[in-house]
């Protein structure tokens, strides 16, 4: 069986200066695409080293073979000790740990305006970032209890530039361990008003989860913000957003290499008439196909209340009901676990090798009325996230693959 060299370091969360190595066990990473994910394990109490984990103040870092994957500072820790009885012959001295990605740090910020802002600006921290980064420039209109940004008025303002000049604003407060990367592709003008001491991370969440909204991807060495938008891709597919198309041999079967395959549907969110109010005017798009295969109309509107021009409320409107216009469909597959013929008719495709967050991936499913795909057409699903378990050898066994084939063509 292939294994895999899997260290797992406490690294200082405000310099990343590695600490130990530790001993974890059970241990499970859940990487999701525009969210931190997830490492979980456990360590032993009464290894010298637990006593270094400490919530906030440290981070995990993940390396597989020799490269980093995945870091994160610990959130959760849950300590239990239990007397040797029954079966349970050596007792139990374990240090639960839970660590999640940078962005969670985020969340758990707010958005300041006005004269709150202006003495952050002014302050220790906010001089100190000043000088290393230059002069805060402000893209949005800071008034007392709102933060406004207007592409009408100011053409670059993009959600990518929103999305940094929040990075910029939480780091002028104090530290997030983030800091501003590249911005690829072309992202797409927005307008947004926001009101003070609302959840930072949460916005930046909605900005990405908006239509032809950016990717987020933050480097786990450096911690650097990495932001993907229409045409980042060298994938045509991948209309908006990072990954690229691993090709029909990097494939998901059921029956085959997966023993499990889910497909769940959702028709809460539909739309196939979407509407986008703006300051004096309505765009509004529609999916006649839908309309006509689903025998009914679904409408939505979204409230933009800063956008005076109609072009942009339609253009606005399009792009939510393009991917709104039926049903999500979520596709979760469990592959085998690895077996000595790994190489043969097609194998089990390997996280961070076959492929990552993002990517176009294949599948063909034939279970009765459960079809995706046929024999001569694999379909396409792009990958948003997956679940790994690693066992002390090293062996990865992907408990959960989890796809959408949503604006990849029909399912």
């Amino acid at each position: 069986m292939p294994s895999v060299d899997w260290r797992f370091w406490l690294c200082d969360s405000a310099s990343m200066e590695q600490i130990a190595e530790l001993a974890v066990y059970t241990r499970q990473l859940q990487p999701q695409l525009n969210s931190g994910g997830t490492v979980t394990g456990w360590t032993h109490l009464l290894d010298p080293k637990s006593a270094l984990v400490q919530k906030h103040k440290t981070a995990l870092r993940t390396d597989r073979n020799g490269k980093t994957v995945w870091s994160g500072p610990i959130f959760k820790t849950n300590e239990t000790s239990q007397e040797a009885s029954g079966n349970n012959e050596e007792g139990q001295d374990q240090l639960q740990i839970t660590a999640m990605g940078w962005l969670q740090n985020l969340n758990q910020r707010l958005i300041h305006t006005g004269a709150e802002f202006q003495s952050m600006l002014d302050g220790p921290n906010g001089i100190a970032w000043q000088e290393e980064n230059g002069a805060y420039v402000p893209i949005g209109e800071d008034e007392a209890t709102t933060l406004a940004y207007s592409a009408t008025e100011n053409p670059a303002t993009t959600d990518a530039a929103i999305i940094f000049d929040l990075l910029d604003r939480a780091n002028i407060d104090a530290p997030t361990g983030i800091t501003r990367g590249n911005i690829y592709g072309e992202p797409v003008q927005r307008n947004l008003t926001l009101q003070r001491l609302q959840n930072l991370g949460q916005q930046i969440t909605q900005l990405v989860n908006v239509e032809a909204g950016c990717d987020i991807y933050v480097d786990p060495v450096t911690r650097q913000m990495h932001l993907f938008g229409p045409g980042a891709s060298s994938t045509p597919d991948i209309a908006n957003g990072m990954g690229v198309d691993r090709g029909e041999g990097i494939r998901f079967t059921y029956p085959g290499n997966c023993i499990q395959a889910t497909r769940s549907g959702d028709g809460t969110q539909t739309a196939n008439r979407m509407y986008g109010i703006g300051q004096f005017g309505v765009g509004r798009a529609d999916d006649v196909t839908s309309q006509s295969n689903l025998e009914g109309l679904f409408e939505a509107a979204d409230s933009l209340s800063d956008v005076v021009d109609t072009n942009i409320l339609i253009a606005y409107a399009n792009v939510e009901v393009t991917v709104r216009a039926y049903p999500w469909t979520i596709i979760t597959l469990t592959p085998r676990g690895l077996t000595a013929d790994d190489d043969v008719n097609p194998g089990v495709p390997r996280p961070y090798d076959d492929y990552f967050l993002g990517d176009i991936v294949y599948e063909r499913v034939d279970r009765g009325s459960f079809q995706v795909g046929t024999d001569d057409a694999l379909q396409q699903c792009r990958l948003f996230g997956f679940t790994i378990g690693i066992d002390e050898n090293g062996l990865e066994k992907v408990s959960q693959v989890q796809t959408t084939y949503q604006g990849l063509g029909s399912g």
